[in-house]
């Protein structure tokens, strides 16, 4: 990275707009719980198109989603009521405990009462409308929840994140132009907000337009030199622009604010792959995949980089079998898969943890393949999900018990054809 087109030094203290998870309600009692209250929440759902070499090899799209109207509803402030009963103890004495009379309340006539909050008030036509578009994009229906978006923003012309959201919803609808157009009008009403220029970035950096999009992240990150998503994507630029060791520092800086943040993990392994810095790229992979929940069986390899593979696998729901033969490795969900071919395999284990004190962050296990030294147990490197080496052995290997004689093929000249070829008629 030149020193012209350095991020701005991470300074003391917040400036612009920082966007936080809604706190929690505090419950009063025999209150209900209370409705609509809230800050801004930016949220990331990712595209990913790893198939045709740098300018798409990181093209995910960040989806920064609005929620939750500041303002409206019951206040997150609620009284609480003192136990007027409890008996006062002077500083430096402890209470004893009550008996007899003394369990009684005082004879002063104070009684316990507990408040009741007022029932909070209808959503306005904005906060409906609002919210029916949110929950037509998560279902899915994005004509429906343009069509809702559009209908806001007629009678509530500067509600900025209905601009925000309509701007997703029309790039992801194919209409560059009309997104750029409405992320224009949200920033006309707000025009230092981080994550509408991240969002923006986005969008230009779709259309191939980067330095427009470089722009609009410098600026975010002058405003806001810890904003995460603006890290990435200006990061996920430099990258399409096939300046690779540029987009290190950032993507570092990114998951160094945020550890659990799995779209900047998979961004720095590409990265790292690519600048050929395998150890972190494999590191990066690992801490992508821990990220994910429930079961997961995952492979990814770079277009550029076909001499090596990653496969993850944790849980009970799926298999994973990488089978070794001369000068090649062959990967299957199961024996079957494997024996044509490869007369040894080892198992993944997704389920034993590999440290026992830490059950939950070490089971799963993750094989990195090295094409260089196909066919060998050396080129086969073995990780817990914790990021514990696991050496293979020799004696790990696994000669399998079915050959190719037990496995009916039909009409189908490999049992893999068979299985893709037959597997939607199971359900």
């Amino acid at each position: 990275m030149t020193a012209t087109e350095a991020i701005p030094t991470v300074v003391q203290g917040e400036l612009g707009i920082e966007f936080r998870e809604p706190s929690s309600v505090r419950e009063a009692r025999g209150a209900d719980e209370a409705h609509g209250a809230g800050t801004l929440l930016a949220t990331v759902a990712t595209t990913v198109d790893t198939t045709s070499g740098a300018d798409t090899e990181a093209n995910a799209r960040p989806i920064f989603e609005y929620v939750d109207e500041p303002g409206t509803g019951v206040s997150d402030e609620h009284l609480e009521v003192n136990d007027v009963t409890a008996p006062i103890v002077e500083p430096g004495a402890e209470a004893a405990a009550p008996t007899g009379d003394e369990r009684q309340p005082p004879s002063v006539g104070l009684t316990t009462a507990e408040l009741e909050l007022p029932p909070p008030a209808p959503p306005t036509p904005e906060e409906r409308l609002y919210i029916a578009a949110r929950d037509a994009t998560h279902r899915g229906d994005l004509g429906e929840a343009r069509r809702a978006y559009t209908q806001l923003l007629q009678i509530a012309p500067t509600h900025v994140r209905g601009h925000n959201n309509l701007a997703l919803l029309i790039a992801e609808q194919g209409n560059t132009e009309g997104a750029l157009a409405s992320f224009q009008r949200a920033l006309d009403l707000d025009p230092e907000n981080p994550t509408l220029l991240a969002n923006r970035a986005a969008v230009l950096s779709l259309a191939h337009r980067y330095e427009a999009a470089e722009a609009d992240l410098k600026k975010a990150l002058r405003l806001q030199p810890e904003h995460v998503e603006s890290l990435v994507q200006y990061a996920v630029v430099r990258s399409r622009r096939g300046r690779w060791r540029e987009a290190l520092e950032p993507l570092r800086q990114a998951i160094a604010l945020d550890p659990t943040h799995a779209t900047g993990w998979y961004h720095l392994g590409e990265a790292a792959n690519q600048s050929e810095q395998l150890t972190e790229s494999v590191e990066a992979f690992r801490r992508s995949v821990s990220q994910m929940e429930g079961s997961v069986a995952i492979g990814a390899q770079m277009a550029e980089q076909p001499d090596r593979l990653l496969v993850a696998l944790r849980g009970s729901g799926q298999a994973l079998y990488v089978g070794v033969t001369e000068d090649a490795y062959l990967v299957a969900s199961e024996p079957y898969g494997l024996v044509e071919v490869a007369d040894r395999y080892v198992r993944l284990d997704g389920e034993t943890p590999a440290d026992p004190t830490n059950p939950t962050g070490s089971r799963g296990q993750i094989v990195s393949l090295q094409a260089s030294r196909a066919g060998t147990v050396s080129g086969i490197v073995r990780f817990a999900y914790d990021g514990t080496e696991l050496p293979v052995a020799e004696e790990e290997l696994v000669t399998p018990q079915i050959t190719t004689r037990d496995i009916d093929r039909g009409t189908f000249p490999h049992f893999l054809l068979k299985e893709m070829a037959q597997s939607p008629a199971s359900f």
